[in-house]
């Protein structure tokens, strides 16, 4: 059955009414259709699993994070003993690689650049996901995944500290 109007508009009756506004209630789908908390524990059990979801994000970036170091570390070192006729210079290169790490452009090599690809697959599809639980102004979901994101960088994701030693 169709649910047009007479005019060729949808008929909007039978949609559920998004709160533009945060709020606490329940009734919002999130992420599924079939996932759609009415109650305070079904809100309470989301808020867990978009927390986790969170966190879980930022695993991947600090495994990413990491991965990269390695990977840079090894292009430099590889750099330089390929280059080893430098002297001094490939020392110096050797001593710094924090440095040069971060303006020293990798050659392809299809070792790192698969993981990385697959890497920021997931990253970017989680991280879409998480928008679109925000997106329904759920404050308990906001909180939760800012808390999970927040959690994650700091304890688990690296927090941006250097990969030093």
């Amino acid at each position: 059955m169709n649910s047009t109007d007479s005019t060729g508009g949808m008929d909007m009756s039978n949609m559920p009414v998004m709160k533009m506004y945060f709020h606490f209630t329940g009734g919002d789908y999130v992420l599924f259709e079939k996932w759609q908390p009415m109650s305070h524990a079904g809100i309470a059990g989301a808020s867990i699993a978009l927390f986790a979801i969170a966190v879980f994000e930022r695993l991947l970036s600090g495994v990413r994070k990491r991965l990269e170091h390695n990977w840079n570390r090894r292009e430099i070192s590889e750099y330089v003993d390929d280059n080893s006729s430098l002297g001094k210079k490939s020392a110096q290169l050797k001593d710094t690689e924090g440095l040069h790490s971060r303006t020293f452009i990798p050659r392809f090599n299809l070792a790192h650049d698969v993981p990385r690809l697959l890497i920021s697959i997931v990253q970017i599809g989680i991280s879409y996901a998480l928008m679109l639980a925000v997106m329904t102004f759920n404050a308990a979901y906001c909180i939760s995944i800012v808390l999970g994101l927040a959690i994650g960088d700091v304890f688990i994701g690296g927090g941006g500290q250097s990969m030093g030693h």
